[in-house]
């Protein structure tokens, strides 16, 4: 049986330019720096990790669909995709555990 792959599309936007580093099922860092009308195109087995320098000047889809806004202009955030999407940042998952008291 063939691995699952997915695809992770960063398009740049109009407003702003950003920086990414994309690593692909653990191959060594590909850096781009993305302003409209540009586009990366992404194919993977197992994950993709992009850090992206301005998070809110990039638009991100997963398997054509958007997961939504990702940040502000100015902020440096790391996402994390695998098969079944975008997988929650360990600050995210510290957010949604109660804490005992």
């Amino acid at each position: 049986m063939f691995p699952l792959r997915f695809t992770v599309l960063l398009k740049g936007s109009e407003d702003d330019e950003c920086w990414v580093s994309i690593v692909v099922d653990g191959q060594p860092p590909v850096e781009a720096i993305l302003t409209a009308p540009q586009e990366k195109s992404i194919q993977a087995n197992k994950e993709v990790i992009v850090k992206a320098g301005n998070i809110g000047a990039l638009d991100v889809f997963f398997n054509g669909k958007n997961p939504g806004r990702l940040g502000d202009h100015g902020t440096v955030r790391t996402l994390t995709f695998h098969p079944d999407g975008l997988q929650a940042s360990p600050t995210e998952q510290l957010r949604r555990v109660p804490c005992a008291r």
